[in-house]
């Protein structure tokens, strides 16, 4: 029998994955440019829906955002939003590898996500770790849905911090 499961007890790891993709693009747009930059050098939070209504935050990129036009960071952005669709047509009904790429698709979505749970899990279970990033919350309610502009009861992707004690929004 199922249980009921509460709408506040709820992650989506949408946000987090959209967030990761773009990271994974601005990084490499980087290194192409300076190879000293990696993956870790580049923060940047993507928040709103998983489609193509995402919205790059762009007070997160800290000492980044000097290094990128606003057009590079558009086209980062609609990159990122373009992503899931290009994976999606390329695996072909079922998740199943297309024969004509000659490419295995069935594991990108899956290393974001799996990296997304890996930092929740460690976050959760370490009391000195913080995570702080967009999750997709199922209910936003009363100060927070007013915060973004939201009608009360919109799902959204939005930054938490989260750690053993919990989901702080």
């Amino acid at each position: 029998m199922r249980q009921h499961i509460e709408p506040n007890h709820v992650l989506g790891f949408g946000g987090i994955v959209d967030t990761g993709l773009f990271c994974g693009y601005a990084a490499d747009l980087l290194h192409k440019q300076d190879p000293s930059f990696a993956l870790g050098d580049v923060k940047g939070q993507i928040i709103g829906y998983h489609n193509e209504d995402m919205i790059l935050m762009s007070s997160t990129l800290n000492g980044c955002a000097r290094h990128f036009s606003s057009d590079q960071l558009d086209r980062l952005v609609e990159q990122t939003k373009f992503a899931p669709k290009l994976v999606a047509k390329l695996q072909g009904p079922y998740g199943f590898r297309n024969a004509k790429t000659k490419i295995r698709l069935d594991t990108g979505g899956s290393v974001m996500a799996g990296r997304a749970l890996g930092a929740c899990i460690q976050a959760f279970t370490d009391s000195s770790k913080l995570l702080v990033a967009p999750f997709n919350i199922p209910l936003l309610t009363g100060d927070h849905a007013r915060h973004y502009g939201m009608i009360c009861g919109t799902p959204l992707s939005v930054p938490i911090a989260f750690g053993k004690g919990g989901i702080r929004l």
